[in-house]
């Protein structure tokens, strides 16, 4: 008995061993068991019950993976965070006085033409004594262009359309009588924006849409 059963096992080595021979000319693995799969690393936290001094592991929550944006969303998203921030200068402007826009605003204008419009109308308010309190809240960013380099390499264009609300700003006189608003209180503005050489962003063209209201 003791020898048919090592005979049994004899002859299950030698088929096992064929069937290796024949696996391995086909690239597989043969007489051996699956592995194990890899168990999944995790990572707890022990969080402490002040009320009872007890403490418990929990599991960490997952990291949450930082969506990559392209250098053409990257872009669009720096022209518009330029306009939120234009706006909350001449806001900051306004309620001083207008007399410190020469040192707050003039690094928005990238173009003669936006430069001089725009220093006109503030160095009027500055002389009239005008002020103003609340903030302009912009919203409704829509994307009619972008152009990657119209000029030479890294001076991108955006061009947007936005809606500026004014609904919380009121404006003063010189003796603090408050000044009718002489527009919509939300409209439509158009700018194209250009990444300068610095890298930062600025107004190329700028046009205020007082007959467009916007929602």
């Amino acid at each position: 008995m003791v020898g048919r059963a090592q005979d049994q096992r004899t002859t299950a080595a030698r088929a096992c061993a064929a069937v290796a021979v024949v696996a391995l000319g086909l690239g597989l693995a043969a007489c051996s068991p699956d592995p194990e799969p890899a168990p999944e690393e995790t990572t707890t936290r022990i969080v402490e019950d002040p009320s009872t001094g007890t403490t418990t592991e929990t599991p960490s929550p997952s990291p949450t993976e930082t969506p990559t944006l392209t250098p053409e969303e990257e872009n669009i998203a720096a022209a518009k965070q330029t306009v939120v921030d234009y706006y909350a200068a001449v806001d900051e402007v306004a309620r001083g006085g207008y007399s410190t826009w020469t040192d707050k605003l003039i690094g928005y204008w990238a173009s003669p033409d936006v430069a001089n419009l725009n220093s006109v109308a503030f160095q009027a308010a500055a002389d009239q004594g005008r002020r103003s309190d609340g903030a302009t809240k912009i919203s409704g960013f829509a994307v009619l262009e972008y152009t990657a380099n119209p000029d030479q390499p890294g001076y991108e264009r955006v061009h947007l359309e936005y809606c500026g609300d004014y609904t919380e700003t009121t404006t003063y006189d010189r003796d603090g009588a408050v000044i009718p608003p002489s527009n919509l209180d939300r409209f439509t503005w158009a700018a194209i924006l250009q990444r300068q050489e610095d890298g930062r962003w600025a107004f190329a063209e700028l046009e205020s849409m007082t007959d467009r209201a916007c929602t």
